[in-house]
Protein backbone atom coordinates (compact mmCIF):
# COMPACT_ATOMS: atom_id res chain seq x y z
CA UNK A 1 0.00 0.00 0.00
CA UNK A 2 1.38 3.38 -1.04
CA UNK A 3 1.04 6.41 1.24
CA UNK A 4 -0.44 9.86 0.70
CA UNK A 5 -0.25 13.25 2.42
CA UNK A 6 -2.74 16.11 2.48
CA UNK A 7 -1.97 19.84 2.26
CA UNK A 8 -4.89 21.73 3.85
CA UNK A 9 -5.30 25.50 3.82
CA UNK A 10 -7.90 28.19 4.23
CA UNK A 11 -7.42 31.96 4.27
CA UNK A 12 -9.49 33.65 6.97
CA UNK A 13 -10.01 32.85 10.67
CA UNK A 14 -13.78 33.03 10.06
CA UNK A 15 -13.52 29.88 7.92
CA UNK A 16 -12.52 27.93 11.04
CA UNK A 17 -16.17 28.12 12.16
CA UNK A 18 -17.33 26.70 8.83
CA UNK A 19 -16.76 23.36 7.10
CA UNK A 20 -13.57 24.11 5.13
CA UNK A 21 -11.15 22.02 7.20
CA UNK A 22 -13.59 19.14 7.68
CA UNK A 23 -14.50 19.13 3.97
CA UNK A 24 -10.87 18.95 2.85
CA UNK A 25 -10.04 16.13 5.27
CA UNK A 26 -13.12 14.10 4.33
CA UNK A 27 -12.36 14.55 0.63
CA UNK A 28 -8.83 13.20 1.14
CA UNK A 29 -10.05 10.25 3.21
CA UNK A 30 -12.65 9.39 0.57
CA UNK A 31 -10.05 9.46 -2.22
CA UNK A 32 -7.65 7.23 -0.24
CA UNK A 33 -10.43 4.71 0.43
CA UNK A 34 -11.39 4.61 -3.24
CA UNK A 35 -7.79 4.15 -4.42
CA UNK A 36 -6.53 1.86 -1.66
CA UNK A 37 -4.10 4.39 -0.24
CA UNK A 38 -3.29 5.41 3.34
CA UNK A 39 -3.35 9.04 4.51
CA UNK A 40 -0.24 9.28 6.69
CA UNK A 41 0.10 13.00 7.39
CA UNK A 42 -1.80 16.29 7.05
CA UNK A 43 -0.07 19.67 6.74
CA UNK A 44 -2.34 22.51 7.87
CA UNK A 45 -2.01 26.24 7.13
CA UNK A 46 -5.09 27.62 8.87
CA UNK A 47 -6.06 31.25 8.36
CA UNK A 48 -3.13 31.80 5.99
CA UNK A 49 -3.37 33.47 2.58
CA UNK A 50 -2.44 31.40 -0.48
CA UNK A 51 -0.76 34.52 -1.85
CA UNK A 52 2.14 34.10 0.61
CA UNK A 53 5.26 32.28 -0.49
CA UNK A 54 6.35 28.99 1.08
CA UNK A 55 8.67 30.66 3.62
CA UNK A 56 5.71 32.53 5.12
CA UNK A 57 3.53 29.41 5.41
CA UNK A 58 4.72 27.13 8.21
CA UNK A 59 2.97 23.96 7.04
CA UNK A 60 3.98 24.33 3.38
CA UNK A 61 7.54 25.12 4.45
CA UNK A 62 7.54 21.98 6.64
CA UNK A 63 6.22 19.90 3.71
CA UNK A 64 9.03 21.12 1.42
CA UNK A 65 11.63 20.49 4.16
CA UNK A 66 10.37 16.92 4.57
CA UNK A 67 10.72 16.36 0.83
CA UNK A 68 14.26 17.73 0.94
CA UNK A 69 15.15 15.34 3.79
CA UNK A 70 13.92 12.38 1.74
CA UNK A 71 10.50 11.80 3.33
CA UNK A 72 8.74 11.50 -0.03
CA UNK A 73 5.15 10.19 -0.30
CA UNK A 74 3.56 8.76 -3.41
CA UNK A 75 0.72 11.31 -3.51
CA UNK A 76 0.15 14.90 -2.40
CA UNK A 77 -3.57 15.58 -2.10
CA UNK A 78 -5.01 19.09 -2.41
CA UNK A 79 -8.64 20.16 -2.68
CA UNK A 80 -7.75 22.35 -5.66
CA UNK A 81 -4.76 24.20 -7.07
CA UNK A 82 -5.78 27.44 -5.28
CA UNK A 83 -5.30 25.67 -1.91
CA UNK A 84 -1.65 25.15 -2.80
CA UNK A 85 -1.07 28.65 -4.20
CA UNK A 86 -2.76 31.94 -5.10
CA UNK A 87 0.54 33.56 -5.98
CA UNK A 88 1.34 34.99 -9.39
CA UNK A 89 0.92 32.29 -12.09
CA UNK A 90 4.66 31.91 -12.74
CA UNK A 91 5.41 31.57 -9.00
CA UNK A 92 2.61 29.00 -8.61
CA UNK A 93 3.90 26.93 -11.55
CA UNK A 94 7.45 27.03 -10.12
CA UNK A 95 6.16 25.73 -6.77
CA UNK A 96 4.26 22.87 -8.46
CA UNK A 97 7.29 22.00 -10.58
CA UNK A 98 9.52 21.93 -7.48
CA UNK A 99 7.22 19.42 -5.74
CA UNK A 100 6.83 17.21 -8.83
CA UNK A 101 10.61 17.04 -9.26
CA UNK A 102 10.74 14.90 -6.09
CA UNK A 103 8.65 12.26 -7.84
CA UNK A 104 5.45 13.13 -5.99
CA UNK A 105 2.11 12.89 -7.79
CA UNK A 106 -0.19 15.84 -7.08
CA UNK A 107 -3.90 15.04 -7.02
CA UNK A 108 -6.52 17.81 -7.23
CA UNK A 109 -9.58 16.32 -5.47
CA UNK A 110 -12.17 18.74 -6.84
CA UNK A 111 -11.68 17.85 -10.52
CA UNK A 112 -9.69 14.62 -10.02
CA UNK A 113 -6.78 16.02 -12.03
CA UNK A 114 -3.51 14.11 -11.56
CA UNK A 115 -0.16 15.80 -12.17
CA UNK A 116 3.15 13.97 -12.45
CA UNK A 117 6.64 14.99 -13.43
CA UNK A 118 6.08 13.48 -16.86
CA UNK A 119 2.57 14.71 -17.76
CA UNK A 120 2.18 18.14 -16.20
CA UNK A 121 3.79 19.97 -19.12
CA UNK A 122 1.62 18.28 -21.74
CA UNK A 123 -0.42 20.83 -23.67
CA UNK A 124 -3.79 20.06 -22.06
CA UNK A 125 -2.57 19.72 -18.44
CA UNK A 126 -0.36 22.81 -18.68
CA UNK A 127 -3.16 24.91 -20.19
CA UNK A 128 -5.61 23.87 -17.45
CA UNK A 129 -3.00 24.49 -14.74
CA UNK A 130 -2.08 27.91 -16.13
CA UNK A 131 -5.75 28.95 -16.27
CA UNK A 132 -6.32 27.76 -12.70
CA UNK A 133 -3.32 29.61 -11.26
CA UNK A 134 -4.25 32.78 -13.17
CA UNK A 135 -7.85 32.67 -11.94
CA UNK A 136 -6.72 31.95 -8.37
CA UNK A 137 -4.45 35.01 -8.36
CA UNK A 138 -7.10 37.26 -9.92
CA UNK A 139 -9.63 36.13 -7.32
CA UNK A 140 -7.15 37.05 -4.60
CA UNK A 141 -6.64 40.54 -6.08
CA UNK A 142 -10.41 41.05 -6.22
CA UNK A 143 -10.76 40.11 -2.56
CA UNK A 144 -8.00 42.52 -1.58
CA UNK A 145 -9.67 45.32 -3.55
CA UNK A 146 -13.13 44.58 -2.10
CA UNK A 147 -11.67 44.48 1.41
CA UNK A 148 -9.97 47.85 0.96
CA UNK A 149 -13.17 49.38 -0.39
CA UNK A 150 -15.09 48.15 2.66
CA UNK A 151 -12.51 49.58 5.07
CA UNK A 152 -12.46 52.83 3.14
CA UNK A 153 -16.20 53.18 3.72
CA UNK A 154 -15.65 52.44 7.41
CA UNK A 155 -13.12 55.28 7.57
CA UNK A 156 -15.65 57.66 6.05
CA UNK A 157 -18.17 56.61 8.70
CA UNK A 158 -15.66 56.71 11.58
CA UNK A 159 -16.70 60.18 12.73
CA UNK A 160 -20.21 58.95 13.53
CA UNK A 161 -19.66 55.35 14.64
CA UNK A 162 -16.99 52.98 15.91
CA UNK A 163 -14.52 51.89 13.24
CA UNK A 164 -13.32 48.81 15.16
CA UNK A 165 -13.77 47.49 18.69
CA UNK A 166 -10.01 47.04 19.07
CA UNK A 167 -8.95 50.00 21.21
CA UNK A 168 -5.82 50.83 23.27
CA UNK A 169 -5.57 49.29 26.74
CA UNK A 170 -6.44 52.50 28.59
CA UNK A 171 -9.77 52.74 26.73
CA UNK A 172 -12.88 50.58 26.40
CA UNK A 173 -16.04 50.49 24.29
CA UNK A 174 -19.21 51.17 26.28
CA UNK A 175 -22.73 51.75 24.90
CA UNK A 176 -21.35 52.23 21.39
CA UNK A 177 -18.76 54.84 22.50
CA UNK A 178 -15.03 54.75 23.21
CA UNK A 179 -14.42 55.91 26.80
CA UNK A 180 -11.46 56.18 29.20
CA UNK A 181 -10.68 53.70 31.94
CA UNK A 182 -9.85 56.28 34.67
CA UNK A 183 -7.23 54.17 36.47
CA UNK A 184 -5.33 53.36 33.25
CA UNK A 185 -5.66 56.91 31.88
CA UNK A 186 -3.97 58.20 35.06
CA UNK A 187 -1.18 55.62 34.54
CA UNK A 188 -0.62 56.87 30.97
CA UNK A 189 -0.29 60.46 32.25
CA UNK A 190 2.24 59.40 34.87
CA UNK A 191 4.15 57.35 32.29
CA UNK A 192 4.56 60.38 30.01
CA UNK A 193 5.54 62.62 32.93
CA UNK A 194 8.29 60.22 34.05
CA UNK A 195 9.59 59.81 30.50
CA UNK A 196 9.72 63.59 29.97
CA UNK A 197 11.74 63.91 33.19
CA UNK A 198 14.40 61.56 31.87
CA UNK A 199 13.40 58.18 33.27
CA UNK A 200 14.16 55.39 30.80
CA UNK A 201 11.87 52.51 29.90
CA UNK A 202 13.61 49.98 32.15
CA UNK A 203 13.52 52.39 35.10
CA UNK A 204 9.79 52.95 34.61
CA UNK A 205 9.13 49.19 34.36
CA UNK A 206 10.91 48.54 37.66
CA UNK A 207 9.16 51.43 39.34
CA UNK A 208 5.68 50.37 38.18
CA UNK A 209 6.22 46.70 39.01
CA UNK A 210 7.65 47.49 42.46
CA UNK A 211 4.75 49.83 43.21
CA UNK A 212 2.28 47.19 41.91
CA UNK A 213 0.70 49.56 39.42
CA UNK A 214 -1.69 47.56 37.24
CA UNK A 215 -0.82 47.22 33.57
CA UNK A 216 -3.49 47.63 30.91
CA UNK A 217 -3.94 43.86 30.42
CA UNK A 218 -3.27 42.77 34.00
CA UNK A 219 0.21 41.35 33.35
CA UNK A 220 3.59 42.69 34.45
CA UNK A 221 4.91 45.74 32.66
CA UNK A 222 7.40 45.14 29.85
CA UNK A 223 9.39 47.15 27.32
CA UNK A 224 6.95 46.64 24.45
CA UNK A 225 3.95 47.95 26.41
CA UNK A 226 5.82 51.03 27.67
CA UNK A 227 7.38 51.89 24.29
CA UNK A 228 4.19 51.34 22.30
CA UNK A 229 2.23 53.54 24.70
CA UNK A 230 4.82 56.34 24.59
CA UNK A 231 4.89 56.36 20.78
CA UNK A 232 1.17 55.85 20.09
CA UNK A 233 -0.71 58.88 18.76
CA UNK A 234 -3.84 57.31 20.23
CA UNK A 235 -3.00 59.23 23.43
CA UNK A 236 -3.62 62.41 21.36
CA UNK A 237 -7.01 61.05 20.27
CA UNK A 238 -5.82 60.06 16.77
CA UNK A 239 -6.69 56.75 15.14
CA UNK A 240 -4.53 55.43 12.30
CA UNK A 241 -6.21 52.72 10.18
CA UNK A 242 -3.87 49.95 9.07
CA UNK A 243 -3.76 47.56 6.13
CA UNK A 244 -1.69 44.49 5.29
CA UNK A 245 0.75 44.87 2.37
CA UNK A 246 3.23 42.10 1.61
CA UNK A 247 2.67 40.66 5.08
CA UNK A 248 3.42 43.98 6.83
CA UNK A 249 0.92 46.23 8.60
CA UNK A 250 1.20 49.76 7.18
CA UNK A 251 -0.78 52.97 7.51
CA UNK A 252 -3.94 52.95 5.38
CA UNK A 253 -5.01 56.49 4.54
CA UNK A 254 -5.07 59.56 6.78
CA UNK A 255 -5.25 59.62 10.57
CA UNK A 256 -8.71 60.18 12.03
CA UNK A 257 -8.39 62.99 14.63
CA UNK A 258 -10.49 63.12 17.82
CA UNK A 259 -11.57 59.49 17.36
CA UNK A 260 -10.33 58.46 20.84
CA UNK A 261 -10.60 60.50 24.07
CA UNK A 262 -7.44 62.60 24.40
CA UNK A 263 -5.12 61.69 27.30
CA UNK A 264 -1.94 63.72 26.61
CA UNK A 265 -1.40 67.25 25.26
CA UNK A 266 0.65 67.77 22.08
CA UNK A 267 3.60 69.54 23.74
CA UNK A 268 4.19 66.75 26.24
CA UNK A 269 3.77 64.02 23.60
CA UNK A 270 6.32 65.51 21.18
CA UNK A 271 8.69 66.31 24.02
CA UNK A 272 8.69 62.61 24.94
CA UNK A 273 9.28 61.63 21.28
CA UNK A 274 12.39 63.80 21.30
CA UNK A 275 13.56 62.09 24.50
CA UNK A 276 13.05 58.65 23.01
CA UNK A 277 15.02 59.65 19.94
CA UNK A 278 17.85 60.87 22.19
CA UNK A 279 17.95 57.53 23.97
CA UNK A 280 18.24 55.77 20.61
CA UNK A 281 21.16 58.06 19.77
CA UNK A 282 22.88 57.77 23.16
CA UNK A 283 22.88 54.05 23.90
CA UNK A 284 22.33 53.48 27.60
CA UNK A 285 21.72 57.19 28.14
CA UNK A 286 18.44 56.93 30.04
CA UNK A 287 18.16 57.57 33.77
CA UNK A 288 19.18 54.38 35.59
CA UNK A 289 16.99 53.23 38.45
CA UNK A 290 19.56 51.85 40.94
CA UNK A 291 19.79 51.22 44.68
CA UNK A 292 21.63 54.53 45.05
CA UNK A 293 20.12 56.82 42.35
CA UNK A 294 21.78 59.89 43.88
CA UNK A 295 25.06 58.55 42.44
CA UNK A 296 23.77 58.19 38.87
CA UNK A 297 25.89 59.62 36.06
CA UNK A 298 24.44 62.90 34.71
CA UNK A 299 26.52 62.58 31.52
CA UNK A 300 25.60 59.02 30.48
CA UNK A 301 25.67 58.68 26.69
CA UNK A 302 27.20 62.13 26.19
CA UNK A 303 30.81 61.89 27.30
CA UNK A 304 33.59 60.54 25.03
CA UNK A 305 37.34 59.96 25.26
CA UNK A 306 39.40 62.36 23.14
CA UNK A 307 42.17 59.82 22.57
CA UNK A 308 40.20 56.81 21.27
CA UNK A 309 36.60 58.02 20.89
CA UNK A 310 35.13 55.44 23.27
CA UNK A 311 32.51 56.34 25.87
CA UNK A 312 33.54 57.10 29.43
CA UNK A 313 31.93 54.70 31.88
CA UNK A 314 30.78 55.57 35.40
CA UNK A 315 32.36 53.69 38.33
CA UNK A 316 31.57 54.02 42.02
CA UNK A 317 33.74 52.95 44.94
CA UNK A 318 31.06 51.81 47.34
CA UNK A 319 33.29 51.93 50.43
CA UNK A 320 34.16 55.60 50.04
CA UNK A 321 31.24 56.75 47.92
CA UNK A 322 33.74 58.21 45.43
CA UNK A 323 32.56 58.13 41.80
CA UNK A 324 34.61 58.73 38.69
CA UNK A 325 34.59 58.35 34.90
CA UNK A 326 37.13 56.34 32.93
CA UNK A 327 37.52 55.41 29.26
CA UNK A 328 35.73 52.13 28.46
CA UNK A 329 38.69 50.88 26.41
CA UNK A 330 41.12 51.62 29.23
CA UNK A 331 38.84 49.83 31.69
CA UNK A 332 38.97 46.74 29.41
CA UNK A 333 42.80 47.05 29.20
CA UNK A 334 42.64 47.88 25.52
CA UNK A 335 44.27 50.69 23.50
CA UNK A 336 43.82 53.65 25.88
CA UNK A 337 45.54 54.91 29.04
CA UNK A 338 43.77 54.53 32.39
CA UNK A 339 43.15 58.11 33.51
CA UNK A 340 40.09 59.00 35.58
CA UNK A 341 37.91 62.11 35.88
CA UNK A 342 36.15 62.80 39.17
CA UNK A 343 32.40 63.00 38.57
CA UNK A 344 31.95 65.86 41.03
CA UNK A 345 34.50 68.00 39.10
CA UNK A 346 32.47 67.77 35.89
CA UNK A 347 29.22 68.41 37.73
CA UNK A 348 30.66 71.51 39.41
CA UNK A 349 32.02 72.77 36.07
CA UNK A 350 28.61 72.55 34.45
CA UNK A 351 26.81 74.06 37.42
CA UNK A 352 28.99 77.16 37.17
CA UNK A 353 29.51 77.21 33.41
CA UNK A 354 25.92 76.78 32.24
CA UNK A 355 24.47 79.19 34.76
CA UNK A 356 26.83 81.83 33.34
CA UNK A 357 24.20 82.08 30.54
CA UNK A 358 26.80 82.59 27.82
CA UNK A 359 25.64 79.70 25.66
CA UNK A 360 22.83 81.67 24.01
CA UNK A 361 25.24 83.94 22.16
CA UNK A 362 25.62 81.31 19.44
CA UNK A 363 22.16 79.73 19.44
CA UNK A 364 20.46 79.52 16.07
CA UNK A 365 16.83 80.47 15.51
CA UNK A 366 14.31 77.66 16.18
CA UNK A 367 14.16 75.23 13.26
CA UNK A 368 11.05 74.56 11.16
CA UNK A 369 11.84 71.29 9.40
CA UNK A 370 8.27 70.01 9.78
CA UNK A 371 6.93 72.50 7.21
CA UNK A 372 8.86 70.88 4.34
CA UNK A 373 7.73 67.39 5.37
CA UNK A 374 4.08 68.54 5.46
CA UNK A 375 4.41 69.76 1.86
CA UNK A 376 5.76 66.35 0.82
CA UNK A 377 2.81 64.61 2.50
CA UNK A 378 0.33 66.86 0.73
CA UNK A 379 1.93 65.98 -2.61
CA UNK A 380 1.64 62.24 -1.90
CA UNK A 381 -2.00 62.65 -0.83
CA UNK A 382 -2.84 64.34 -4.14
CA UNK A 383 -1.30 61.46 -6.06
CA UNK A 384 -3.20 58.94 -3.92
CA UNK A 385 -6.48 60.75 -4.59
CA UNK A 386 -5.75 60.65 -8.32
CA UNK A 387 -5.12 56.89 -8.35
CA UNK A 388 -8.13 56.17 -6.12
CA UNK A 389 -10.37 58.04 -8.56
CA UNK A 390 -8.94 55.92 -11.41
CA UNK A 391 -9.67 52.72 -9.46
CA UNK A 392 -13.20 53.74 -8.50
CA UNK A 393 -13.97 54.68 -12.11
CA UNK A 394 -12.65 51.43 -13.60
CA UNK A 395 -14.73 48.41 -14.53
CA UNK A 396 -13.75 45.11 -12.94
CA UNK A 397 -10.32 44.55 -11.42
CA UNK A 398 -7.96 47.57 -11.63
CA UNK A 399 -4.70 47.13 -13.61
CA UNK A 400 -1.83 45.69 -11.57
CA UNK A 401 0.37 48.70 -12.36
CA UNK A 402 -2.14 51.03 -10.67
CA UNK A 403 -2.49 48.76 -7.62
CA UNK A 404 1.30 48.53 -7.32
CA UNK A 405 1.71 52.31 -7.55
CA UNK A 406 -1.07 52.75 -4.97
CA UNK A 407 0.80 50.49 -2.54
CA UNK A 408 4.04 52.40 -3.10
CA UNK A 409 2.33 55.72 -2.38
CA UNK A 410 0.68 54.36 0.76
CA UNK A 411 4.07 53.16 2.04
CA UNK A 412 5.63 56.52 1.17
CA UNK A 413 2.89 58.38 3.04
CA UNK A 414 3.40 56.13 6.06
CA UNK A 415 7.13 56.85 6.13
CA UNK A 416 6.59 60.60 5.74
CA UNK A 417 4.02 60.62 8.57
CA UNK A 418 6.61 59.02 10.87
CA UNK A 419 9.23 61.56 9.73
CA UNK A 420 6.77 64.40 10.38
CA UNK A 421 6.37 63.31 13.99
CA UNK A 422 10.15 63.33 14.45
CA UNK A 423 10.45 66.75 12.77
CA UNK A 424 7.72 68.25 14.96
CA UNK A 425 9.50 66.92 18.06
CA UNK A 426 12.79 68.41 16.84
CA UNK A 427 11.23 71.82 16.13
CA UNK A 428 9.48 71.94 19.50
CA UNK A 429 12.71 71.03 21.28
CA UNK A 430 14.60 73.75 19.42
CA UNK A 431 11.99 76.34 20.39
CA UNK A 432 12.01 75.25 24.04
CA UNK A 433 15.75 75.71 24.70
CA UNK A 434 15.45 79.00 26.68
CA UNK A 435 12.88 77.38 28.96
CA UNK A 436 15.09 74.31 29.30
CA UNK A 437 17.97 76.52 30.38
CA UNK A 438 15.90 78.18 33.11
CA UNK A 439 14.71 74.78 34.29
CA UNK A 440 18.29 73.49 34.34
CA UNK A 441 19.48 76.38 36.53
CA UNK A 442 16.69 75.80 39.05
CA UNK A 443 17.26 72.04 39.22
CA UNK A 444 21.05 72.38 39.56
CA UNK A 445 20.63 74.85 42.39
CA UNK A 446 17.93 73.01 44.32
CA UNK A 447 17.96 69.31 43.45
CA UNK A 448 21.45 68.18 42.39
CA UNK A 449 21.51 65.73 45.32
CA UNK A 450 17.94 64.54 44.82
CA UNK A 451 17.37 61.41 42.66
CA UNK A 452 14.32 62.87 40.89
CA UNK A 453 16.16 66.16 40.38
CA UNK A 454 19.19 64.37 38.93
CA UNK A 455 16.92 62.58 36.48
CA UNK A 456 15.61 65.93 35.23
CA UNK A 457 19.11 67.44 35.05
CA UNK A 458 20.45 64.50 33.04
CA UNK A 459 17.49 64.80 30.68
CA UNK A 460 17.95 68.56 30.18
CA UNK A 461 21.67 68.16 29.53
CA UNK A 462 20.88 65.95 26.56
CA UNK A 463 18.63 68.70 25.20
CA UNK A 464 21.43 71.26 25.50
CA UNK A 465 24.52 69.22 24.60
CA UNK A 466 25.27 66.81 21.75
CA UNK A 467 28.54 65.44 23.20
CA UNK A 468 31.41 66.16 25.60
CA UNK A 469 34.92 65.12 24.53
CA UNK A 470 37.28 64.72 27.50
CA UNK A 471 41.05 64.31 27.81
CA UNK A 472 41.56 63.09 31.42
CA UNK A 473 45.37 63.35 31.21
CA UNK A 474 45.31 67.06 30.22
CA UNK A 475 42.18 67.86 32.29
CA UNK A 476 40.42 69.36 29.25
CA UNK A 477 37.02 68.93 27.66
CA UNK A 478 35.23 70.19 24.53
CA UNK A 479 31.51 70.84 24.97
CA UNK A 480 29.51 70.54 21.71
CA UNK A 481 26.19 72.35 22.02
CA UNK A 482 23.20 70.68 20.37
CA UNK A 483 21.52 73.82 18.98
CA UNK A 484 24.32 76.26 18.44
CA UNK A 485 25.47 75.43 14.93
CA UNK A 486 28.67 73.81 13.70
CA UNK A 487 30.95 76.34 15.45
CA UNK A 488 29.26 76.10 18.84
CA UNK A 489 31.99 74.31 20.79
CA UNK A 490 33.44 75.50 24.11
CA UNK A 491 36.83 74.17 25.22
CA UNK A 492 37.60 74.11 28.92
CA UNK A 493 40.54 73.15 31.14
CA UNK A 494 40.43 72.64 34.88
CA UNK A 495 43.00 72.46 37.67
CA UNK A 496 42.48 69.82 40.36
CA UNK A 497 44.58 71.58 43.00
CA UNK A 498 43.28 75.15 42.71
CA UNK A 499 39.71 73.94 41.92
CA UNK A 500 39.48 76.38 39.00
CA UNK A 501 38.67 76.11 35.31
CA UNK A 502 39.03 78.44 32.33
CA UNK A 503 38.40 78.68 28.57
CA UNK A 504 40.74 77.56 25.79
CA UNK A 505 41.15 78.55 22.15
CA UNK A 506 40.69 75.82 19.52
CA UNK A 507 44.52 75.44 19.39
CA UNK A 508 44.62 74.57 23.10
CA UNK A 509 45.99 77.90 24.40
CA UNK A 510 44.25 79.68 27.26
CA UNK A 511 41.73 82.39 26.38
CA UNK A 512 42.42 85.19 28.88
CA UNK A 513 39.52 87.26 27.54
CA UNK A 514 37.12 84.84 29.23
CA UNK A 515 36.52 84.57 32.98
CA UNK A 516 38.13 82.05 35.33
CA UNK A 517 35.72 79.99 37.41
CA UNK A 518 36.22 79.01 41.04
CA UNK A 519 34.71 75.61 41.84
CA UNK A 520 35.17 76.03 45.59
CA UNK A 521 32.71 78.93 45.83
CA UNK A 522 30.76 78.09 42.64
CA UNK A 523 31.15 81.75 41.60
CA UNK A 524 33.28 83.58 39.05
CA UNK A 525 36.48 85.20 40.31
Amino acid sequence: MQNAILYLRYSTPEQADGQSEQRQIQGAQRWCKEHGERLVKTYKDLGVSGGKNSDDRKALSALLNDLTRGSIPKYLLIEDVDRLSRMLPLDSLNLISKILDYGVTIVSLRDNQTLTKDNWQSSQSFLILTLKTTLANEERQKRIFRGRSAWKQKRLDAASKIYTKRVPGWLTVKDGRVVKIPEHAATVKRLFKLSSEGFGIVAIIRMFNEQRIKSFRGNDWNKAVIYNTLTSEAVLGCFQPKTLINGERVDDGDKIPDYFPRIIEDDLFYSVQAKLKQRNTYKGAGYRYTLNPAKNNLFAGLIKCEKCGASLIHLVRSRHGYSYLVCANAHKHKKCSYKVVATNVLEDCFQVFLTDNRIFKTFEKPSNTAAATRLQIEGVKKQLAKFMSLIEGSDGTPPKTILKRLQELELQQSELEKKLGADIAKDKLSASIPGKFEEFCKEMEANIGNPMGRAKIASILKDLISKIVVNPAKCTMAVHWAHGGAQSVDRIQWDKKSKEFWHLFSNGLRDFSQPTYDLMSLHKK
